[in-house]
């Protein structure tokens, strides 16, 4: 495992964690249980639809966000050479336009943004790519991606998001394949990630590298996320290498590569968030 990308810093995700993950109510259903009681979310999908389209609004300007997605925009420089004539990014559980897809326009139009929602992307990173399509399941999200992305001037045929659960089917998203697909801090919301990491395999080019970011697991085993959260977090301990690993070699990946971008104080622990890194075979 490598060295943190981000030395001698923790980011504080805790002032934020009470907005983003709000304690869910479970004392009427029959078992403790939070799902298919007929007073709620029947699944996992349904109950994140549901929680983020909640906080759509407030969610981009939460500051942890913002820093942790300038950080893993130089992690993702370091992976992968980007090219603002011909690289295309997929932002899987894009969020409200945060800023690990902000890759395409300049800084002085980011920070013309006056909704709170400057200084999220260093100026080198501006303009490095020709096209990004947000998807994300929350309605609210991708309304608010787009609604900033039409404030900023940014034209759709450069950037914009859509509200879908893929689903692999042929002609979604017009049959377009990317360079990159990048996926931050949604992999621990997802059920199955084995069946989630083949689906967005499917959506890159010959050479295209899938990214994702997310907590590591810690080897003394401990739960990152408490019970109250369980209801929209699947993998409350985070993921190991080899989690990661089996999962992006099971869906045909080469050239695997885990590195820890920073830590963070979550939930009143110290861990590790990494930058997981797979690419499609070109053959």
């Amino acid at each position: 495992m490598s060295a943190l990308v981000i030395q001698n810093e923790v980011l504080d995700l805790d002032g934020d964690m009470d907005a983003m993950h709000p304690p869910t109510e479970t004392a009427d259903a029959p078992d403790g249980g939070h799902q298919g009681d007929g007073n709620g979310p029947d699944t996992l999908a349904d109950a994140n639809k549901q929680h983020f389209t909640d906080i759509a609004e407030t969610y981009g300007e939460l500051p942890s966000a913002k820093k942790l997605a300038k950080y893993l925009a130089v992690a993702m420089r370091k992976l992968y050479a980007f090219d603002k004539n011909s690289t295309s990014v997929l932002d899987f559980g894009c969020g409200p336009g945060k800023p690990d897809s902000i890759l395409v326009f300049d800084a002085a139009r980011w920070n013309s943004c006056m909704d709170g929602c400057t200084g999220l992307v260093s100026s080198e990173l501006a303009a490095d790519t020709k096209k990004v399509v947000g998807v994300d399941i929350s309605e609210g999200m991708v309304e608010q991606y787009n609604k900033r992305m039409q404030k900023l001037g940014v034209p759709p045929e450069e950037m914009h998001a859509l509200c879908l659960e893929l689903k692999g089917e042929p002609g979604e998203l017009d049959g377009a394949k990317f360079d990159i697909v990048v996926c931050s801090m949604a992999y621990h919301h997802i059920d199955d990630i084995a069946a989630t990491t083949r689906l967005l395999v499917g959506f890159l080019k010959p050479g295209g590298h899938l990214i994702i970011c997310d907590m590591t697991r810690g080897e003394e085993g401990r739960e990152i996320v408490p019970e109250p959260f369980h209801e929209i977090v699947s993998h409350e301990y985070g993921f190991s290498e080899a989690d990661i690993r089996a999962n992006f070699e099971g869906a045909g990946l080469k050239y695997f590569g885990f590195q820890l971008l920073v830590k963070a104080r979550v939930h009143g622990l110290t861990v590790d968030l990494f930058v997981g890194r797979g690419v499609k075979p070109t053959e």
